[in-house]
């Protein structure tokens, strides 16, 4: 829940590229993205992927961007929203590509633990997609560590 209102709140940064990786947006800009897809009238699909690392299982803050990134569209969109905790906005996917792109990120990243929520079956704005997908998150998880996490 904490991540959440974090991410809707947005962060003070407004522009689209974090300072931080050029390929890594501001909470700011996914809210804003995640927004204007919500108020379209065609109720086109979108996912959004919350992943969540434990510190010891990744090398560094780069190769988690790199392997998010790295099957993504120009459309889609990464926003740090936490402590080793980032969302992703996969244009145009519902659940079933949502679940390839997640599935893609874990043999990537061993270690990583991922929600996913789909738009409009699991939330009608970015809230509760957050909400819905952190939810999954804590279901998913197996280890103790990553439960852990989750409760961050």
């Amino acid at each position: 829940m904490e991540s959440a209102s974090r991410l809707v709140a947005a962060s003070n940064a407004k522009g689209p590229v974090s300072h931080k990786n050029a390929r890594l947006a501001t909470p700011w800009y996914l809210a804003e993205r995640c927004q204007k897809e919500c108020e379209r009238e065609d109720d086109a699909p979108f996912a959004v992927l919350i992943v969540q690392y434990v510190q010891d299982s990744v090398a560094d803050e780069t190769q988690v961007v790199e392997a998010l990134s790295g099957g993504l569209r120009r459309a889609d969109v990464i926003a740090e929203i936490g402590i080793r905790r980032y969302a992703v906005f996969l244009a145009g996917a519902g659940r079933y590509d949502a679940g390839r792109a997640a599935y893609r990120v874990r043999v990537s990243l061993p270690g990583v633990e991922i929600g996913i929520a789909a738009y409009p079956q699991d939330g009608a704005n970015l809230g509760d997609l957050v909400s819905f997908a952190l939810g999954t998150l804590r279901v998913s998880s197996n280890s103790s560590e990553g439960k852990d996490a989750a409760a961050d």
